[in-house]
């Protein structure tokens, strides 16, 4: 998987959600399978407005950053690893704290994982569990969402479908509970992997650019 693919995702796969939620919404009894088959995919005209929909779905979910809500914890402990394990290469603990609060050391990672070619397998199995970390957080967001929407829709209507969504959405939002850590913690892993090549590989050019980094920080 491409970074430039991964974004892609992260735009549709939540615009495709929210239009399932309001699709849902206006027509609880739905079948999506007839949907699709039968209308959708033999009308240009439906599929144009569909994929427009989900589209700008994703984008106003992107621009509102729904997503932070779920993934800023595990996102900040994933970034805090790799910052620290970058600083350990270093032989004081005043650089280290100077750095790491004056220095982006993400951009050090980066600059090293997309200019090795030993890391490039790693990568892409880092935006594959990426986009599966990020789904999940959109699953969630997303579920809370829906089941409030759907609650209020069953409080004034009084349709059982609408019991049936719920009970979905409660089983969504429960099982990225389940599996939320989990693809935290393969990303955790990930990232270990790939700064155990970089510190075993390019030990001393980190420490270069640590150290330039430091005589920026101090000159500001």
């Amino acid at each position: 998987m491409t970074k430039e693919k991964l974004h892609q995702l992260r735009l549709f796969i939540p615009g495709f959600l929210l239009i399932l939620v309001v699709v849902f919404l206006f027509k609880p009894d739905v079948d999506m399978t007839t949907v699709f088959q039968q209308e959708i995919s033999k009308n240009s005209v439906l599929y144009f407005i569909g994929m427009a929909a989900t589209i700008i779905f994703g984008v106003a979910y992107y621009l509102m950053d729904f997503r932070m809500y779920v993934m800023k914890t595990p996102l900040s402990t994933v970034r805090e690893n790799i910052k620290t394990k970058l600083l350990s290469s270093l032989n004081t603990k005043d650089q280290s704290l100077v750095l790491k609060n004056n220095v982006n050391l993400m951009v050090i990672f980066y600059d090293f994982v997309d200019h090795d070619n030993s890391l490039i397998e790693q990568k892409k199995e880092v935006y594959l569990n990426g986009i599966v970390w990020s789904t999940l957080a959109d699953i969630r967001i997303i579920s809370i969402f829906a089941l409030i929407l759907y609650s209020i829709a069953w409080f004034f209507t009084d349709i059982q479908d609408y019991l049936i969504l719920i009970g979905a959405t409660i089983s969504f939002i429960f099982l990225t509970l389940i599996f939320l850590p989990v693809a935290t913690k393969k990303h955790l892993n990930l990232s270990n992997n790939q700064l155990d090549v970089i510190l075993q590989n390019h030990k001393e050019e980190l420490q270069k650019k640590l150290l330039n980094a430091l005589k920026q920080a101090n000159k500001k």
